[in-house]
């Protein structure tokens, strides 16, 4: 099929060629050859009118088309095809096919075409693809334009993937069709969950043609259950959103839209593909506002939406109406934060939009206290509304002036606040005249309170308020009076006219000199008179002693201006003034100040003020610092003395031996003295460097003389106080003499070393790449002054040159020897050098003369060339040149003589260390360097004598030399301590180990103690520490000198670092601190701490805390307890000892008694058998401790608690160690040897039996505890004779072992809890068919409870309770048991056939409370852990779509029922509203499979019929409700409830189904009211039908009946209707409802009466329907044309008590019915009443017929009173029965008193 559609396409293209099939069929059936005949058959089939004929060869044609042409013809058409297509003959082909089959050449063409493409088709099967571009080409075809047509139609993948590789390969595949082919590939390869969207061939056409929609949805889809990357092209942002919000995925739309809005977001819980698609979608606006067709109440899109609102992004259907935005932010965020939410970049509503939004809606509202609440966060300046809305143009206002608070924006609000609050400005300004005042204050347009009087004007915004400002005044007298004196209104007063009014001095005598010069000024006068008032010059020092040192210098600068005499006089007059004061630190500053303003120095001030305070703090007078410092110039030297004196008393020069930081502050104090000094021209002091003398500290001597540039005679003079002569000696040398540099050398002058390095004298083997610089120390000088051969080496001639001296040695016998011993003599290293030119071999013995010379070690080192063979003494030349800190000497000899060797890189790496070179990389490159060339070494053995110097190729040499190198560079050659450090941590860095073999010191605990050695200043034998044989002795020796420091933390580092046992300095430290210790019980706690981490051996720690003292006997305890504790924490054997007397001291305490405190933990108490306890018990051997009764006391209290507290380990103890007795021990003591097998119960003894004897009831405790016992025990018979007879029978022992063990419980006082843990745990062994001793045993109880319940084990709830109360596991751990095994009971339950989910023995579906029992406060956890579970499987699910099993739904179904039952018991309303919503999702997914099971066992397994209503509906609508009343719903009365209230509301019309219900819940009172609702319905519609046809005009009158048609239809409607209530009543029966069963009866017998009327008619007759009778019509019916028997049915079918009184009447009197009354009489009874009333309604007739008194006197004869029936007789003139009530025996005494023989009433004649 994958070419159906290719050679389809193929063939329409020839398909108007008529002629083209009878071609091919020629072709396919010919077989032309010149010597053989065709003799196939099918040539017969060929048409005569197309002859086979041999084409004659062309004349035009080369020879080899010639040749072929003769070839062809032996063969068939479809052969010569493809051999031309293949050579590229094609047109030839085309002739010979032509001539051959006399064709038309375009058929020929064709028939060509068709034939190389189905060649091309088998090809490409063989996967030759190549050779199908070359035929394609021969034919004329577009090779690729062909393939890519084979690709876009083939339907087969496999020629599909092989066309397109070859044309991508050849870039020759359009990216569209890329993209369809990878879209196509995903298709295919995930073929069943694209079922749905199945294409009809699988070919890239047909998935081209299909619309674009199903592409989209597709890809997404596919996206989604796969996560392939190569859908990522093809997914469309918007058709992804679509298919999120379908199917739910909010997790996914919120972290895109997290993505999308937030540049930091980090998702975890996405899967990397679906986060790139996420990442590279924006979300569009219409992709915002599909959301809006989604939106309900219900659902969970609002979470959508409101993750979009935190980033400002709203749906348009909320966007522009104020409320919705308010609650979607509320709703999402906070409104708080609305203004950021709205400010966010991405925010569809701007701030602007919302400001004018919140104005709309609380100006329409009325809201504006919340408008001016938001008036802070927003601009609402710009609104339209400020020119209606006068308050909020008040709150815009009031906004700006807050922002901008000033007199303008102040008076314009107070403006407007005041027309706001009175529209009648003039009146609000009047009432309130400081408002007026303040406007004119705070108004800036030039209006003043002055021209508004003058002008009486006052003019704000076009008002005039000069009323309201005349009123202001008028109020404000005060202001009037200013105003007025403003005005100009003078004073003619003078003070002397106040001085003789006030003091009444008669002022013309005292002053009568001012009265005769001049007239005296008054207070209005403009100037005083000249001299009459005090005056007083303010000079300079009048502001300063004021602190103004500012106006001083200016009034300074006015009247000196740059004067230099008038600075010195002022800065002499401020001296004074400062040094008066030199404790008043602000007029002193002042002071300074000024004279920094004026130019002048203040440096003397600030010296002598510092001096002063020295001097004054010292404790000298103020007012002799003050008298020294005024005349300071007479003084100098003595304040010069007593300031260095004071101030060298403070330094502490101990210190500055060790720390720099003391010199610093030395100098810093000492710098007063040194200017003081040098502002009085003194000469420097001397005190600080004679004391630096003194003490030999010679660098800060140097140091401070060279900062205070001390001259030279004065520093010689003190030099002379240094007490070391060598340092005296160098110290005088450096500074009597200085070093002359002779600058008329040009050689040297001009030379530059950096161009002119020494290292180009060295011979060529030297390294060149060494960055080691040369520094060759033999003299190079060339004098040859004089011109004298030496024939010998004379080394007295000092004169000799260096070219004598070679050619001098040239010409010796042994030229190098020679050359070795000048070096030696002339001290010239250069020699040997040369030397090596003429032995090469010798080169050892130069390089050790070169080094012996260069470093003056040739006199302990003499014959080098015995000392080159051995390696021991060459070892030690090298290492004393490090020794005498020659480091880069040796480095030099080494790169001049050895360079290849490991040494040298070595040597150079000891350089850079020495030299503080601390770079690691260059470091370990050299030390790399050193162990490549070191590891192509051998290691062997060393010899004494090595002649061959094979040591130098000796790996352990070089190892053990350098090795000593390094030492003697880390001892000998760093200056100080930091120094060593650097050294170090630098080893330890470039991890020095790891390039040695052999044994090397621990550099990083030699940094460790460096670095404490810098901070403490102990000391440590470097030398021995590098000796790794005595390495321990100088680390303990430090550690001892740091114990003496009591430095205990350091001690301890140091030990740790070097592997060296802590004890003794932890306990040294304790020792030491628990002796002083103020704390003493937090110190121990401290003190076991460090014990425990550092591991101190325990038996030194119990030995060290029982030898300490204690102060009291709580220091005792709690010495005695953690000595206790270590001993049990370790298995001490003095452990119970101890405890001994911990209780003991215990007991001595005045606290609270806690067991807590004794319990040791060295046995589990609830995992140790009493057998395993007894074992202990016997190595507790009792101490002889004195017990005081007090003491005993307190342990019997202990000993009771312990029992309370199930601690029995701790009771064996107390009562084998103190003898601790009680009744209940013994009791328990017996409960644990039955228990675990020590004791049988027919094994008691007498004391048990005993015990066993005081229990009571014990016949009703075995009848409850087992069915064993109550069958053994009686109540006459007592427990030891039951023993017996247990014994004879044998019979369950264990069940008795249990009965008795909880029989004991019952006598226990103390310790029941106990009792009822080894019960409990005895219980477990039996039912889990385990010994007793295992149980209790078990170190992991759980595995052995998973066992059990694996296995089954009896009793498995019991169990589980047992095993959660006595092993006390966490909640957690329980939950996760249950959890666990109900997932695997539920899983068992689901995949299998099983009717019954049963767990642990118990049914699930009814029982679940016992197992959430077990768990009742933590319900909810377990409930969680349901959901969760579910909640995954049900994800899984919803995916999988071949693997969808419903098995796996059932499970979740379980689970979410019994999340749902754990919620219910916590009452968790969260819990239960996740799993309703869980439920939805479940019940859509099982509607879509069909699973009304499922859906049913949700249901009423959850049973919140309510909530899940809609579930009803589901069912109703697809026809099975019946699902619902499956076997054992019968119970459930809250689904009986539920779906009868469903079906009344919606389903009434569904008789039968409600019928169906009703009757499965036994609801037979509702199937009654169907029946009854039936029938009436028949009823109603029989007389509806018959009130129409009866067309009566007195229908209207109450009183008219409707008439019944006696007709087939009348009959059948009376049957059904009768026949319903008939089922009613007998439903009414069967729901126990009589009286409604008697009352449909009576209905049925009521339409029976109605059919029964009929009998008397003939069809078509009518009678009156006695159906939905009124009273009247009722009562008119039994008064005229109803039998009695009827009538009664008819009172009882309405239930109606009729008036019988009446009835009787009309029926016996007027209608003459005296059937009907004896029928009455025989079914109710007459009574006398009831006949009286009928005989007294007789007597108002006017006349009686014969039948009527007949029928009355047949009433009265009935009556049973003889008295009532005497009168009535007598009444109606009833001779013949008056006759007889007299005559009879009864009432004889008539005849004398009333009766008269022939009597006749008064009424006899009329009723005669």
């Amino acid at each position: 099929m994958h070419n159906i559609k290719y050679h389809r396409y193929i063939s329409k293209s020839y398909c108007n060629q008529s002629d083209l099939t009878k071609s091919l069929e020629k072709s396919s059936s010919e077989n032309v050859s010149s010597k053989a005949p065709p003799s196939d058959s099918k040539s017969d089939t060929l048409k005569k009118s197309q002859q086979i004929v041999k084409p004659p060869i062309p004349q035009n044609i080369p020879k080899e088309r010639a040749g072929l042409w003769i070839a062809w013809t032996y063969k068939r058409d479809r052969e010569v095809v493809r051999e031309a297509a293949s050579k590229g003959h094609v047109e030839l082909a085309v002739q010979f096919i032509h001539l051959r089959r006399n064709l038309d050449e375009d058929i020929v063409k064709n028939f060509i075409n068709t034939e190389v493409l189905i060649w091309v088709d088998e090809l490409l099967d063989r996967k030759l693809i190549s050779r199908v571009t070359i035929i394609l080409k021969h034919i004329g075809l577009d090779p690729f334009r062909e393939l890519q047509r084979m690709f876009y139609e083939t339907t087969d993948s496999d020629r599909r993937q092989y066309i397109g590789n070859h044309l991508s390969d050849k870039n020759e595949l359009s990216s569209n069709y890329k993209r369809l082919w990878t879209f196509l590939d995903v298709v295919l390869d995930n073929k069943v969950l694209s079922q749905q969207y199945s294409l009809l061939y699988d070919s890239i056409e047909v998935l081209d043609k299909v619309s674009q929609d199903w592409k989209d949805q597709t890809a997404v889809r596919l996206f989604m259950a796969t996560q392939d990357a190569r859908l990522i092209p093809l997914i469309k942002a918007d058709v992804l959103w679509e298919y999120l919000l379908k199917t739910k995925e909010l997790d996914y739309l919120i972290a895109w839209i997290q993505l999308a809005y937030s540049s930091h977001t980090k998702i975890s819980n996405i899967p990397e593909p679906f986060l790139l698609v996420l990442k590279s979608f924006e979300i569009t606006d219409d992709m915002i506002d599909y959301l809006s067709d989604l939106i309900s109440p219900s659902n969970r899109y609002e979470e959508i939406l409101n993750e979009l609102v935190l980033f400002g992004r709203f749906i348009d259907s909320e966007r522009m109406e104020f409320l919705k935005v308010l609650s979607r932010v509320n709703s999402a965020d906070s409104l708080i934060n609305i203004y950021q939410i709205l400010e966010q970049p991405y925010s569809n509503l701007s701030l602007t939009e919302f400001t004018f939004m919140l104005i709309d809606h609380c100006l329409n509202n009325d809201l504006l206290v919340v408008l001016n609440a938001c008036a802070a966060n927003l601009d609402l300046s710009f609104s339209d509304s400020l020119s209606t809305c006068a308050h909020l143009d008040l709150i815009v206002n009031f906004i700006e002036l807050i922002s901008n608070l000033d007199e303008e924006h102040l008076g314009i609000n107070i403006f407007k606040v005041s027309k706001y609050l009175n529209k009648d400005l003039n009146k609000f300004l009047c009432d309130n005249p400081m408002i007026v005042f303040a406007l004119l204050l705070f108004f800036s347009d030039g209006t003043t309170f002055i021209n508004s009087m003058q002008e009486k004007s006052l003019v704000f915004h076009n008002i005039q308020l000069y009323d309201c400002l005349s009123n202001a005044m008028g109020q404000f007298r005060m202001l009037s009076d200013l105003y007025v004196r403003h005005r100009g209104v003078k004073c003619n007063l003078t003070y002397m006219d106040l001085l003789e009014k006030k003091l009444g001095i008669e002022v013309k005598k005292v002053f009568a000199f001012y009265f005769d010069h001049s007239p005296l000024q008054t207070f209005s006068s403009s100037a005083p008179r000249p001299g009459s008032v005090y005056s007083k010059k303010v000079t300079c020092s009048f502001y300063l002693k004021h602190c103004r040192p500012s106006i001083a210098s200016q009034l300074f600068n006015q009247q000196f201006g740059h004067d230099d005499e008038a600075k010195i006089m002022t800065q002499q007059k401020v001296y004074k003034i400062a040094m008066k004061n030199f404790q008043n630190l602000p007029l002193v500053t002042s002071c300074i100040c000024f004279l920094g303003m004026i130019g002048a120095s203040s440096q003397c001030i600030r010296v002598s003020i510092k001096a002063a305070n020295i001097l004054f703090e010292s404790g000298m007078d103020q007012d002799n610092v003050i008298s020294l410092f005024i005349s300071a110039e007479q003084h100098r030297s003595k304040i010069l003395k007593l300031l260095e004196n004071n101030l060298l008393k403070s330094v502490n020069f101990t210190n500055m031996m060790s720390s720099g930081e003391e010199f610093v502050r030395a100098v810093k104090q000492y710098d007063v003295v040194v200017n003081f000094s040098d502002l009085s021209n003194t000469p420097l002091p001397n005190g600080l460097l004679k004391n630096l003398a003194q003490r030999n500290l010679w660098f800060p001597f140097l140091l401070f003389a060279q900062l205070k540039n001390y001259p030279i005679d004065q520093i010689k003079e003190l030099c002379s106080h240094f007490k070391n002569p060598n340092l005296l000696e160098h110290i005088v040398h450096s500074v009597l003499h200085d070093i002359q540099i002779d600058d008329s050398n040009i050689l040297m002058k001009d030379r530059d070393s950096r161009k002119y390095p020494l290292s180009k004298l060295v011979p060529k083997s030297m390294d060149e790449g060494s960055d080691s610089k040369l520094l060759l120390s033999g003299s190079m000088e060339g004098n040859s002054s004089s011109n004298s051969e030496f024939l010998e080496i004379d080394p007295s001639n000092t004169k000799v040159t260096l070219l004598q001296i070679l050619i001098r040695c040239h010409n010796s016998a042994d030229p190098p020897r020679a050359l070795l011993q000048a070096s030696q003599l002339y001290r010239n290293p250069l020699l040997a050098i040369f030397a090596s030119s003429y032995e090469p071999d010798s080169v050892i013995t130069n390089w050790l003369t070169w080094l012996a010379v260069s470093t003056e070690l040739y006199e302990a080192f003499s014959n080098f060339d015995l000392m080159s063979s051995s390696s021991h003494q060459v070892t030690s030349l090298l290492n004393s040149c490090m020794t005498h800190q020659f480091p880069k000497t040796l480095l030099q000899s080494c790169i001049i003589f050895i360079p290849e060797n490991p040494l040298t890189s070595f040597c150079d790496f000891l350089n850079r260390l020495i030299f503080r070179d601390y770079e690691i990389e260059c470091l370990a490159a050299k030390l790399s360097k050193f162990n490549k060339l070191k590891t192509s070494r051998r290691p062997s053995t060393l010899s004494q004598t090595d002649y061959e110097l094979t040591y130098m190729r000796n790996k352990v040499w070089l190892e053990e030399t350098a090795l000593q190198l390094l030492c003697s560079a880390l001892v000998y050659n760093t200056n100080s301590l930091f120094d060593r450090l650097q050294f170090v941590e630098a080893l330890c860095l470039v991890n020095m180990d790891t390039y040695f073999t052999c044994p090397i010191p621990n550099f990083k605990s030699l940094a460790v103690i460096l670095k404490i050695m810098f901070d403490t200043g102990v000391h440590l034998d470097l030398i021995g520490f590098l000796n790794v044989n005595q390495e321990d002795d100088a680390v303990k020796n430090c550690i001892n000198e740091l114990i003496e420091l009591n430095l205990y933390s350091d001690a301890v580092t140091i030990a740790i670092c070097s592997n060296i046992n802590t004890d003794r300095i932890l306990l040294s430290k304790w020792e030491k601190r628990l002796e002083c210790s103020t704390d003493f019980e937090g110190d121990l706690l401290e003190c076991d701490k460090d014990f425990q981490a550092h591991n101190v051996s325990p038996q030194q720690v119990v030995a060290f805390l029982i030898e300490r003292n204690s102060a009291n006997e709580f220091q005792q305890y709690c010495l005695l307890k953690l000595s206790h504790k270590w001993a049990v924490t370790h298995e001490l054997p003095n452990k119970y000892e101890l405890e001994q007397k911990k209780i003991s001291s215990y007991t001595k305490l005045d606290t609270p008694i806690s067991i807590d405190e004794l319990n040791d933990g060295s046995v589990r108490k609830d995992f140790t058998t009493y057998s395993d306890m007894l074992d202990l018990l016997d190595k507790i051997k009792p101490l002889d401790i004195v017990v005081t009764p007090e003491q005993m006391r307190i342990l019997d209290a202990i000993f009771i608690q312990a029992l309370g507290q199930r601690d029995f380990w701790l009771a064996l103890k107390l009562e084998k160690m103190f003898g601790c007795k009680n009744s209940d021990m013994e009791i328990l003591k017996l409960c644990h040897e039955l228990a675990e097998g020590m004791l049988m119960p027919y094994q008691l003894n007498e004391d048990q039996q005993h015990i066993i004897a005081r229990v009571k009831e014990i016949q009703r405790i075995r009848r409850r505890r087992s069915a064993y016992i109550s069958n053994s025990f009686s109540a006459d018979v007592n427990y030891l004779e039951l023993i017996e007879e247990e014994e004879n029978k044998q019979e369950e022992p264990i069940l008795a072992t249990q009965g008795l063990i909880h029989c004991l419980i019952e006598k226990l006082h103390h310790g029941s809890e106990l009792a009822y843990y080894i019960f409990m745990k005895y219980r477990i062994s039996y039912n889990i068919e385990l010994p007793y001793n295992v149980v209790v045993s078990n170190v992991d109880p759980m595995v052995m409870l998973k066992m059990a319940l694996q296995d089954g084990s009896f009793n498995t709830i019991e169990v589980v309770h047992d095993c959660f109360e006595v092993f006390n596991w966490s909640k957690e751990q329980m939950t996760d048991l249950i959890c666990d095994r109900f997932v695997a009971a539920a899983t068992k339950y689901s995949q299998s056939k099983i009717e019954v989910f049963t767990m642990w023995g118990i049914n699930v579906v009814d029982q679940f409370h016992l197992i959430l029992n077990l768990i009742r406060d933590e319900c909810s956890t377990l409930g969680n852990k349901f959901y969760n579970h579910a909640t995954e499987l049900h994800k899984k699910q919803m995916f999988a779509d071949v693997n969808f099993k419903i098995s796996e739904m059932a499970l979740v179904v379980e689970l979410l029922i019994a999340a749902h039952s754990c919620f219910t018991v916590d009452c968790n309303m969260e819990g239960i509203s996740s799993i309703l919503k869980k439920c939805r999702n479940v019940i859509d997914n099982l509607l879509q499979v069909r699973s009304w099971k499922l859906i049913v066992r949700l249901l009423t397994g959850v049973g919140r019929y309510t909530e899940l209503k809609y579930v009803f509906y589901e069912l109703k609508r697809n026809d099975q409700f019946e699902f619902l009343l499956s076997k054992g719903s019968k119970r459930d009365e809250r689904l009986k409830l539920a779906c009868i209230e469903y079906l009344k509301k919606t389903c009434l019309q569904d008789m039968e189904l409600y019928k169906l219900v009703a009757i499965h819940f036994n609801l037979y009172s509702d199937v009654a009211a169907l029946w009854e609702r039936e029938a009436q319905g028949h009823i109603k519609n029989l007389l509806l039908v018959s009130e129409i046809m009866n067309d009566n005009p007195n229908a209207a009158d109450p009183m008219e009946f409707i008439y019944l048609i006696k007709a087939p239809d009348t009959d059948f409607l009376l049957n059904k209707a009768m026949n319903k209530y008939i089922q009613a009543a007998e439903f009414h029966v069967q729901g126990e409802k009589l009286s409604s069963a008697m009352n449909a009866a009576r209905q049925a017998e009521l339409i029976a009466l109605q059919k029964s009327l009929f009998n008397s008619v003939q069809d078509n007759e009518e009678v009156p329907a006695i159906l939905n009778l009124t009273t009247k019509k009722i009562t008119k019916l039994m008064c005229t044309r109803l039998s009695f028997h009827q009538s009664n049915i008819l009172a009882q079918a309405y239930n109606v008590f009729p008036v019988w009184q009446r009835i009787l009447y009309e029926q016996v009197i007027k209608n003459d019915n005296i059937t009907y009354f004896n029928e009455f009489a025989e079914t109710i009874g007459v009574t006398d009443e009831l006949l009286q009333d009928i005989v007294r309604k007789c007597q108002l007739l006017q006349a009686l017929n014969a039948s009527q008194l007949k029928n009355i006197k047949y009433m009265i004869e009935q009556v049973e009173s003889l008295h009532l029936k005497y009168l009535l007789a007598s009444e109606f003139g009833f001779s013949n029965l008056v006759h007889d009530v007299i005559n009879s025996d009864e009432i004889y005494y008539l005849k004398d008193t009333v009766y008269k023989s022939g009597y006749k009433g008064q009424n006899a004649s009329k009723y005669s």
